[in-house]
């Protein structure tokens, strides 16, 4: 064992700094700071930075003005070593953890040129020192030094230690803190020091090399089997076109050559069919099952005895007064009605003592059922004609309880109500039903999670159809109430490339409350949307206009748009942006606990490359994936509308990339049930 000449150790470092009686305050106190930075961590070995500067570095990180604790030790370490120090790195090790691999602090941004000094907290533990000129794997790696630091010691690897070796602190018994000062500076940041490793720590993590696909056999020119383009993370999905394989794998670039257009084509057409199917076998529902999710009663106020000719003319008279208050010149037009409007701050509507004739209407539908008896409010739906109608959705608002019954009303017109598996992404209708004038449909309680309805337009009504949608509307605490009237209008903010640079912000809010936010840059990635959720956090990000959102923002929705410039030229599959997404989602989440994540599926490409489609889909599929598994995240599913029997819609695009005018029309419509949802599902 050798002693390196570029590792100094000082045993006596805090003994010089403080007196003997400031010692155990001062530790007290720097171990809560260091306690609070890392709780921002996930990793199992909590890591953070800590810095003068925050915009230096790409991702999160605090400042010292935070933590004088901190602050007074950087001060020392740069008087005493004669450096200029700017930052630390601040570690906690539990009982049992440690580094892993070896590794050495030369990130891009790390000025080499500087000491870093590293101070310890805590049980002793041992620091392994390897030298890298025989560095081939980890085991391969020569133990060159040991060093067991203690308690207020510092350890210092000079100018060009992190080019020649590598350490590693190993497994102890007992609570150990470090915190690593370095300087750091503006550079550009490599592939593998993406702001996501701050998943796994601070450490360089490249994600291609955690996700290994599987290679493929040896596949003769003289027609090949094909395997289907999904990567092995994708379990849901995991179905090969060839009967001996048990999983699928990416395509490498040698097989795609073996390719035309046309087969591509066809093997998206062939994807998508047995996708559905193994969509169709999963979430199937049985008659019994949609029978007790949904009840059609033709003439229910005949069962209760009452005299529609009595109650009809006051019911349309409300409906009358309503309707003329607030008109709207075609379209649907909807209206609550509530019997206590200090219910909830989301929803704007009309007492209903002021309407006796549908207050009337509401205890004999209540007096149906017992399961109705919570019902105490009421979504007034106005068809003007038979060209309107409504879009296929579910009644699952955040402020509607799920616990209870819907039970919808019609007076008019007659209109066909169609029920749909809302897990399913296509499929024949799992119940149709012609709601006649007078008649009642029961959604029962767990319908608005399995199915999804839409009102069909019907040609031949020459005459008005109304709904009145009777439902148990949540009430809402006066401190949530007061937040929300304090608060800036609920904002959506859009994060996304030159696909959705052409969303006009102001036609997405329309005349509503809501406000709009539209922040795509041309060329953006996957690295570059982190980035942007960093500067919107602070309150640094910009507008298309160059304008700054400022830090006040009550954001209620972000929209994040992104893979599509990540995955163009990846010939050998998309599972190495799983961790990249995942650690995006988890961040915007992280960040903005308060808000509903949304991840917008990468629209059909024209096929640039021939692994194009294959790397649309399976992208779509991670997307989807990762949407599961970080709470309030959802996958806003624009895919579809772009497509039409497996071919991309030429008219919604303007060239084989970027949506036309109609292609935005589209993204958009998706957008405004986001930022505008109130009667409606948002969760697309």
């Amino acid at each position: 064992m050798t002693h390196l000449p570029n590792l100094e150790y000082d045993e006596m470092f805090l003994d010089e700094h403080l007196k003997p009686t400031q010692r155990p305050p001062f530790l007290k106190d720097l171990s809560k700071e260091i306690s609070t930075v890392c709780k921002q961590s996930s990793a199992k070995v909590q890591s953070f930075y800590v810095v003068d500067d925050t915009s230096l570095l790409n991702f999160n990180c605090e400042t010292f003005s935070k933590y004088p604790a901190l602050s007074s030790l950087l001060k020392f370490v740069n008087s005493k070593y004669q450096c200029s120090l700017n930052s630390c790195v601040v570690n906690c090790y539990n009982a049992g953890q440690s580094r892993k691999l070896p590794h050495a602090d030369d990130e891009s941004y790390i000025d080499q040129s500087q000491p870093i000094c590293t101070f310890t907290i805590g049980v002793t533990r041992e620091v392994l020192f390897y030298e890298t000129s025989a560095a081939g794997v980890s085991p391969k790696l020569s133990l060159v030094q040991t060093l067991k630091p203690i308690e207020g010691s510092v350890y210092i690897m000079k100018p060009t230690f992190q080019a020649q070796y590598k350490h590693q602190v190993q497994p102890g018994v007992g609570h150990r803190m470090s915190v690593s000062f370095r300087k750091v500076v503006r550079a550009p940041i490599r592939q593998n020091e993406w702001p996501f490793s701050q998943m796994k720590g601070y450490r360089d993590i490249n994600a291609s090399n955690l996700l290994v696909q599987p290679e493929l056999p040896d596949v003769p020119r003289v027609a090949p089997k094909l395997v289907l383009p999904e990567p092995p993370l994708i379990r849901r999905n995991s179905i090969s076109l060839d009967p001996n394989r048990s999983r699928r794998s990416s395509f490498c670039a040698e097989d795609i050559d073996l390719l035309s257009k046309e087969e591509c084509k066809d093997l998206i057409v062939k994807l998508q069919a047995r996708i559905n199917k193994i969509e169709i076998e999963e979430y199937k529902l049985g008659d019994e099952e949609v029978e007790n999710l949904v009840r059609y009663e033709e003439n229910p106020l005949d069962r209760a005895g009452i005299d529609p000719h009595e109650l009809l003319p006051r019911v349309m008279k409300d409906i009358s007064d309503i309707t003329s208050e607030c008109p709207k010149q075609g379209g649907i037009s909807t209206h609550w009605i509530l019997q206590d409007p200090s219910l909830t701050p989301f929803l704007v509507g009309k007492n209903i003592s002021s309407y006796q004739g549908i207050s009337d209407l509401l205890t004999h539908v209540r007096a149906l059922d017992q399961n109705n008896e919570c019902l105490n409010s009421c979504l007034l739906t106005s068809y003007p004609d038979g060209e309107a109608k409504s879009r296929l959705h579910a009644d699952d608002e955040l402020y509607i309880c799920n616990d209870s019954p819907i039970c919808n009303f019609s007076i008019g017109e007659q209109r066909t109500v169609k029920f749909f598996n809302s897990r399913l992404h296509s499929g024949p209708p799992l119940i149709s039903i012609p709601m006649n004038s007078l008649s009642l449909v029961t959604m029962n309680p767990s319908c608005q999670q399995k199915l999804k309805h839409i009102v069909l337009p019907n040609p031949q009504a020459v005459g008005p159809r109304f709904c009145l949608s009777f439902r148990n509307v949540k009430p809402i605490s006066k401190k949530t109430q007061d937040l929300q009237q304090d608060a800036e209008p609920p904002t959506t903010v859009l994060i996304g490339t030159s696909i959705t640079k052409r969303i006009n912000p102001a036609k997405i809010a329309g005349k509503t409350t809501c406000k709009f936010v539209n922040c795509s840059t041309s060329g953006d990635t996957i690295k570059d949307a982190s980035d942007k959720l960093d500067r919107l956090y602070a309150g640094t990000l910009t507008d298309l206009n160059d304008q700054p959102l400022g830090p006040n923002l009550n954001i209620k929705n972000i929209i994040l748009s992104v893979g599509t410039n990540d995955i163009r030229r990846k010939s050998n599959g998309v599972s190495s942006l799983y961790l990249p997404v995942r650690a995006l989602m988890k961040k915007a989440n992280d960040l903005f606990p308060d808000s509903q994540i949304f991840v917008q599926s990468v629209i059909p490409m024209g096929y640039e490359f021939r692994w194009t489609a294959s790397n649309v889909m399976s992208f779509n599929s991670l997307l989807r994936r990762c949407s599961r598994e970080i709470p309030n995240c959802s996958y806003l599913d624009v895919f579809d509308d772009f497509i039409h029997r497996g071919y991309p819609v030429k008219s919604l695009y303007y060239d084989h990339l970027h949506p036309s005018a109609k292609g935005t029309a589209a993204l958009a419509r998706s957008f405004i049930a986001i930022a505008r949802g109130r009667n409606f599902n948002i969760k697309v």
